[in-house]
């Protein structure tokens, strides 16, 4: 008898274990700079826990979660999505009275019976994290800032942020009351809006069925309490401070039963223009599989949990957390990686004609590379991912003797980069080992008559590119965690921006930080206790007159030591 792996299920082997484990260790760094510790839970639990916390109406409970019995009759179930799970183990080790707040990331297998599809399997690696006891909105668009830099960082960019908030339980039950009366004027409703309308009217608005029938919904924005609005609109101000694009979808409700205020998904249409299905050799997805090219497909979604850690039996604590699934990440990123193979293609056969003394002109070698490079032009920002710096290191006079072919190739290896299989550093020092290997040799002569010294290149480029498939080496993360205080309110925008802005580059003596705040409308006083209890190493000061000087303070949270610093300095 032959066996093969269950319906919705997928082994995964080869350069696809590379990639997964890229795809895991590029999370981890950006969540040890985010602040976030890794826990791990049982991949099973009671059925009761998810059935208490996701809603008994959601789809996952009634048609999709796997339940079973095990040997004393006890009903488990395999866990179908991570944040119960977390916040079940935050409750139960007490971290909701022991920790002010607490940063949670997690790696995992998740289970749910729906009909597999491209990047959606019944068995699949979820990747989350979970920020707990924060109720302003910074904790929101640190979430959703973090979505968005672990995407860049596999090179997917061109994504969209869908954004809306549900209210609070002060002012939802009077955009309930409206929105029944609007949806029982829709006629035409199919089975599951009938069933959704009488036990949780929210849920209607995610049928896929009846979605071009919700027209003219009521806005919930029309419905705010005061602080929901207030903490809507610092949300998207923070947003635009430090220029994330975002859309607001009133219809956006997610799937989950848990979800207060904030929620919104990250979606991504780029990879469309590949138009391919992945064949199971290839890709995470198997031969009988289809990419869905009729919508932009969702790759992160999450949003804000305020009641789920009482309702679980802990004290009140406000939370918000995102979660992905790795499979559909990596279909997309592959997609980018495709056009990064196009490009190999195209250089070797440059090598291949060069090589057998049919040299081309650099029109011929410019047109060659345009056929592929249009697409690329309208897709990617090389400057965003450090194309500048490789373009003006000091080697930069050896490369413009032949700026079209060196360019061209410079770019190929940006691409590749893009497709999340090398970083900046390496490509930098990959650029130097080709380029010193140059020096003292006529770039004229080594692209049209020096065949030994250009196969001498093709295969150091050859080795270069053939790395890109294999899994990147990250250096060791050093360990330093800063906390962003403010002492005067004023400047929290200025805070957050900074803190935006190390997390992604960084501080001049280190490029690993775990960063921490700032969190506003709390007294410095209240900010440097909270940094105590969180263990960091320093504090960076946001005060009023140092800051007119451009300056911030740092504090030693050790041995209480401060001082001025110029904020260029750091």
């Amino acid at each position: 008898m032959n066996y093969k792996a269950p319906r919705g299920t997928h082994d995964i082997f080869g350069t696809n274990v590379a990639k997964m484990n890229l795809l895991e260790q590029r999370a981890r760094v950006i969540f040890k700079k985010y602040g976030f510790e890794e826990v791990r839970t049982p991949i099973f639990e009671a059925a009761s826990l998810f059935m208490r916390s996701v809603g008994q109406i959601t789809d996952i409970v009634e048609k999709e979660m796997y339940i079973f019995e095990d040997k004393k009759g006890r009903e488990l179930a395999l866990r179908p999505e991570g944040t119960t799970s977390v916040v079940r183990a935050f409750v139960e080790h007490r971290f909701d009275v022991i920790m002010p707040a607490a940063k949670f990331f997690y790696m995992g297998e998740m289970f749910r019976y729906e009909r597999p599809q491209a990047g959606r399997y019944r068995q699949f690696r979820q990747i989350g994290v979970e920020f707990f006891g924060v109720s302003s909105p910074v904790a929101d668009a640190e979430i959703i800032l973090l979505a968005c830099d672990l995407l860049s960082s596999v090179g997917i960019n061109k994504i969209n942020v869908r954004l809306n908030s549900l209210g609070c339980q002060n002012c939802r039950p009077t955009f309930r009351e409206e929105l029944i009366k609007y949806l029982t004027s829709i006629e035409g409703l199919c089975e599951d809006c009938f069933k959704r309308l009488k036990k949780n009217p929210f849920r209607v608005l995610d049928c896929k069925i009846d979605l071009h029938k919700f027209t003219y919904i009521p806005e919930m924005s029309n419905y705010f309490c005061n602080r929901c609005r207030y903490d809507f609109d610092l949300l998207k101000s923070l947003l635009d401070s430090v220029g994330c694009d975002y859309e607001i979808d009133n219809k956006l409700v997610r799937g989950l039963d848990y979800y207060t205020k904030t929620v919104f998904e990250i979606c991504c249409s780029d990879y469309l223009s590949f138009n391919t299905a992945f064949t199971g050799s290839e890709g995470f997805v198997g031969s009988h599989f289809a990419v869905d090219i009729s919508h932009p497909i969702v790759l992160a979604a999450g949003g804000r949990y305020d009641n789920l850690v009482e309702e679980l039996g802990g004290s009140s604590t406000p939370a918000v957390g995102f979660a992905f699934g790795a499979e559909r990440v990596l279909i997309v990123a592959q997609g980018n990686l495709m056009l990064s193979n196009r490009l190999k293609e195209l250089v070797e056969l440059l090598f291949e004609m060069q090589k057998n003394s049919m040299p081309l002109t650099e029109k011929e070698i410019d047109n060659l590379f345009k056929r592929v490079l249009i697409d690329v032009q309208k897709k990617s920002s090389f400057d965003k991912f450090g194309y500048n710096n490789v373009r003006n290191c000091n080697y930069n006079e050896i490369a413009e003797q032949n700026s079209t072919l060196f360019n061209k190739l410079k770019e190929v290896l940006m691409i590749v980069q893009d497709s999340m299989l090398l970083n900046k550093e390496e490509i930098d020092d990959l650029f130097k080992t080709i380029l010193n290997c140059l020096v003292g040799s006529s770039l004229n002569k080594f692209v049209d008559q020096n065949s030994m010294f250009f196969n001498k290149f093709k295969e150091t480029l050859r080795k270069v590119l053939i790395a890109t498939q294999d899994s990147a080496i990250f250096n060791s993360f050093q360990k330093e965690e800063v906390y962003i205080a403010i002492a005067d309110q004023k400047l929290f925008k200025e805070a957050f921006s900074f803190a935006v802005r190390i997390r992604r580059d960084g501080l001049k003596n280190n490029k690993n930080v775990s960063v921490f705040g700032p969190i506003d409308g709390k007294s410095l006083t209240w900010q440097l206790n909270f940094a105590d209890k969180i263990g960091v190493c320093k504090m960076i000061i946001f005060a009023k007159t140092e800051f007119k000087e451009g300056k911030v303070l740092i504090k030693n949270m050790k041995d209480k030591a401060q001082m001025e610093v110029f904020m260029n300095e750091l």
